[in-house]
């Protein structure tokens, strides 16, 4: 009933000025309950009313609850609670000598009070310090559009930490010790918000900060183990709150963005080494090239953003070759090392973080050329070429692009051409080697349409590519010189079109068209059969002979309007219809690959006799068919293949009988002259076959027996 009473009373008090009064009296009433019970919450709940009574000094208690700055950081009660505080922890030493003494001498029934006296006001000391991180980050956010300046006393938050230094001093633990990292955090930030009057420096400020928890915890530059043990978590937590305050805050400009992103840089670079942790290593980078980012508009004034890609590029692909540079020395010296050691094993950390960055990084300055080339691209197709979007004139934007572009090329090509030979880097250096001629040809042409030339320069690098699949054997270079010369015919297509005007116009332009497509047509042909005898592919040769029957078509109609013979359509497509019969003639039955060698002798030979046929054709037509069929009665007797034979000799005989009913009765000299002279071999050949009749007959059997194995 006393203890109830007692507690009225004081609650009722706390709202008068001598409120200290009545928590004092509250303090010594609990103690004295001691000698009457060994009820553990009696020296708690007495210290806890002598460090409330601290609160109380110099204003009520309605005024603390209210929580405005003034009072809660004011001189006064500043000053008179933080001294009071300070005083129960002088007690903490005295107690942990005397205290058993004391205990025994005053008849109490317990005498551990140095836990609740190194406790209670520390908790205290976090109601000031969370008012404190409150206020800051309001100002910080401009959400204290009143205050005019910060509204904390330095000398305020500097004995604020000094009091939960003391803290941590008479009781180390981990607790007081993330309260006390806090605390100076804190009166870091009040001193660049009191002195600066803006939070635009707080992001450097706590990356510096950062670095000197780091140099601390590594120099072991504090005698205090719990301190220490404290400074490994803030390791972690303030890179992540410097990113935090440089993403959030407002206000920040690029020169503080710059340095912010350089410290933690090199923060984390050392925290990685130390650590020998690759997370760290890796960020670094990534910062590091951050940093390198906001460098140009802390820099420059800039209003456009995409004017600075051919500079991010470049600027990448230096920091890749540096670190390319870089982890080549690391392995030169692993190769040195003898013996295992930590040294060692935090340079092959390092150098496969270097390894897998220098893979990861190519794709940025792929994205930054690609943007540009598109911008460009855009621009002139939507504007014209009088206004560029150039950052330093066409001149310098347009060789930061191109030397990006080479090497971003030489990176891929050094990679395709590492034991390892990857297929993937073969193919990207092809892809970007071809990026890099269309870029070029963009700022320097513009959006023009293709040349023959351009074809002709594409033709001769699938050349040398396939030189070089020869030379190595590669299968990724034989794959990157098909599809360069697959680029190329289409490219000599489009650049045939347009130099016809349209499709109809393919066949009238000139001469010299002719013979610059032709040529190249010619050459793509040879590369592509070349290509098909390489790793025995069909698809090369079906595309080479493609690409020589475009060539021989493109003169094929000036060919059959000067001469008046359409056999010049006809023979190209029998003969490239004959070799790829003879290309597959492992794979046809013999019934249908006879059926269509001989179709394809018919198509052929009918041809060439209906233009022997023709009232305007001359005699050199006539000898011409006389030995085609010829020529094919020799390739079916010396290749055994009977439609060449059948198809000559049939085709033989109808044109000389034609050519008897035709001309004979016009009295035609000149044809009966060779006919009769074909009838003069014809006898002859009869009266030698009299001579040696039995030799010859024993051979015709022999023949005919051979005859029915041929094809």
């Amino acid at each position: 009933m006393g203890l109830l009473v007692v507690l009225f009373g004081t609650l009722t008090g706390l709202t008068l000025p001598t409120a200290v009064l009545f928590m004092m009296g509250l303090s010594l009433y609990l103690l004295l309950m001691i000698r009457d019970s060994a009820w553990a919450v009696f020296p708690w709940s007495a210290i806890a009313a002598l460090a409330v009574a601290g609160l109380t000094v110099g204003e009520p208690w309605s005024a603390l609850m209210a929580g405005e700055a003034e009072v809660l950081f004011g001189i006064g009660w500043q000053l008179t609670t933080l001294i009071w505080l300070n005083l129960l922890f002088l007690i903490v030493p005295f107690w942990r000598h005397y205290g058993t003494a004391i205990a025994t001498r005053l008849a109490w029934q317990r005498d551990d009070l140095v836990i609740p006296l190194a406790w209670l006001p520390f908790a205290l000391l976090l109601i000031p310090l969370a008012q404190l991180l409150m206020l800051e980050g309001l100002w910080a956010y401009g959400n204290l559009s009143s205050a005019t300046s910060f509204p904390v006393p330095l000398w305020g938050a500097a004995a604020l930490v000094a009091s939960l230094g003391h803290a941590l001093w008479v009781q180390p633990s981990w607790f007081q010790a993330q309260a006390f990292v806090l605390g100076l955090y804190a009166l870091l930030a009040a001193g660049v918000l009191a002195l600066m009057g803006s939070a635009a420096l707080l992001p450097p400020v706590s990356a510096l900060w950062s670095g000197t928890l780091l140099l601390i915890w590594r120099y072991r530059l504090t005698d205090q183990e719990t301190l220490t043990r404290a400074l490994n978590n803030w390791l972690f937590i303030m890179p992540l709150l410097t990113g935090v305050l440089l993403l959030t805050l407002p206000g920040v400009g690029w020169g503080e963005r710059t340095a912010t992103l350089g410290v933690l840089a090199v923060v984390t670079a050392a925290q990685g080494w130390w650590w020998e942790q690759r997370s760290w290593l890796t960020l670094s980078l990534g910062l590091l090239l951050a940093c390198g980012y906001a460098l140009w508009p802390a820099v420059l004034p800039l209003t456009d953003w995409p004017l600075l890609m051919p500079w991010y590029a470049l600027q990448t692909m230096l920091m890749v070759w540096g670190l390319t540079l870089l982890h080549g020395k690391f392995e030169r010296w692993l190769t040195k090392q003898a013996a295992h050691s930590v040294q060692q094993q935090r340079v092959e950390q390092l150098q496969q973080v270097l390894s897998e960055a220098i893979s990861a990084l190519l794709i940025l300055p792929l994205l930054m050329l690609a943007a540009h080339a598109l911008q460009i691209y855009g621009h002139l197709v939507l504007h014209s070429t009088a206004s560029l979007p150039w950052l330093f004139g066409s001149t310098l934007d347009a060789w930061a692009s191109i030397v990006s572009w080479v090497l971003l090329l030489a990176m891929t090509v050094r990679l395709a051409w590492q034991p390892s030979n990857r297929a993937e880097w073969v193919y990207a250096s092809a892809l970007l080697g071809l990026a890099l001629a269309g870029y070029v040809r963009l700022v320097t042409l513009g959006v023009t349409p293709f040349t023959v030339l351009e074809s002709g320069v594409l033709i001769a690098v699938g050349y040398g590519v396939f030189m070089l699949q020869r030379l190595t054997g590669s299968v990724p270079l034989y794959r990157v010189a098909f599809s360069s010369s697959a680029v190329g015919f289409v490219h000599i297509a489009a650049a045939a079109n347009h130099l016809a005007g349209h499709g109809a116009a393919l066949f009238a332009m000139g001469a010299d068209e002719r013979v610059s497509i032709s040529g190249i047509l010619l050459a793509v042909a040879v590369l592509y059969i070349a290509l098909s005898s390489t790793l025995h592919r069909p698809l090369p040769i079906y595309l080479g002979v493609l690409a020589l029957n475009a060539g021989i078509y493109l003169w094929a109609p000036h060919w059959a309007k000067d001469s008046g013979l359409w056999q010049f359509y006809v023979i190209p497509a029998s003969v490239t219809v004959l070799a790829l019969l003879h290309w597959h003639r492992q794979e046809l039955r013999p019934a249908v690959l006879n059926g269509a060698r001989l179709a394809t002798m018919s198509v052929l030979y009918a041809s060439v006799l209906a233009d022997v046929f023709q009232a305007h054709t001359g005699l050199m037509v006539f000898v011409l068919a006389l030995a085609l069929n010829l020529l094919g009665i020799a390739l079916g007797i010396a290749l055994r293949i009977r439609a060449f034979l059948y198809a000559g000799v049939a085709f033989l005989v109808l044109n000389v009988t034609g050519q008897l009913l035709r001309y004979y009765p016009e009295q035609g000299l000149s044809r009966a002259l060779i006919l009769i002279g074909l009838g003069v071999a014809i006898t002859v050949g009869m009266v030698g076959f009299n001579i040696k009749r039995e030799a010859i007959m024993r051979r015709l059997r022999i023949v005919r027996a051979d005859l029915a194995d041929w094809e």
